[in-house]
């Protein structure tokens, strides 16, 4: 069963896990442009994201397309190092993640955003009784925030914003450095055959820069410092 509480994210960082592309300027888009991305729920991958049904005629039917046509959401998680993350979310460890710092992103503005809460996960879809139009603002906030089972391994911790019906996406301006740290996949550096991006060095030289590094004992990925002769100074173009 599911609480219906919302539980704020008490942490101090959070992450989110990029997709690789050849265009070195799209790839880091996030990071250049300092903007956050908030998607329409009908763009996610699952299905069943801000699902709800509602009994009609003794008949479990879905009414959430109609419901969620202005939620976009901002999805993130709590850890920089979860393997299955980076294979499904940064191209199989060839992408990036990127740090936030959580007080900064509280300074967002933008009309309508809810703060940063912890996705909940269950077996129970969200069900609204549409005879009872007080509770559809609350039935929309718990759908929102909640999943199912399967999906627990993501520890997701979201946001949403509300904006016209129709829009595919909505970018944010982030306030001043409210980018921490950037961590690049095990295999980003292979994929680049050996070739970082200049423009990230001065992430480097600020000590926010990383990769992960394949652990030799166990299955994981370390955080590692990048040497500065792993920078190509003749490398300089974002598109390429």
């Amino acid at each position: 069963m599911f609480t219906n509480d919302r539980k704020k994210y008490s942490g101090t960082k959070l992450y989110k896990y990029y997709s690789y592309n050849d265009c070195i300027c799209d790839m880091f888009a996030p990071v250049l442009n300092n903007t956050l991305r908030y998607r329409s729920p009908f763009l996610l991958n699952d299905p069943y994201d801000c699902y709800i049904s509602s009994n009609i005629n003794g008949k479990i039917q879905s009414i959430g397309n109609s419901e969620m046509e202005t939620v976009h959401v901002c999805s993130m998680t709590k850890t920089c190092d979860n393997l299955l993350m980076w294979a499904h979310y940064a191209s199989s460890h060839c992408g990036y993640v990127v740090e936030y710092d959580v007080e900064k992103l509280k300074k967002m503005k933008g009309w309508q955003i809810e703060e940063f809460s912890e996705v909940e996960y269950s077996d129970d879809v969200v069900q609204h009784d549409l005879l009872n139009f007080s509770k559809t603002e609350e039935k929309i906030l718990w759908a929102i925030f909640h999943k199912h089972l399967c999906w627990c391994y993501e520890q997701e911790v979201r946001s949403a914003c509300y904006d016209s019906p129709g829009i595919d996406f909505k970018d944010f301006v982030l306030p001043d450095n409210a980018v921490t740290a950037i961590y690049l996949g095990s295999h980003f550096i292979a994929k680049r055959k050996g070739k970082i991006p200049f423009f990230l060095k001065e992430w480097h030289e600020n000590k926010q820069l990383f990769y992960m590094q394949l652990a030799s004992s166990e299955y994981k990925v370390e955080p590692k410092r990048i040497e500065d002769a792993w920078f190509d100074e003749n490398y300089l173009t974002w598109g390429v």
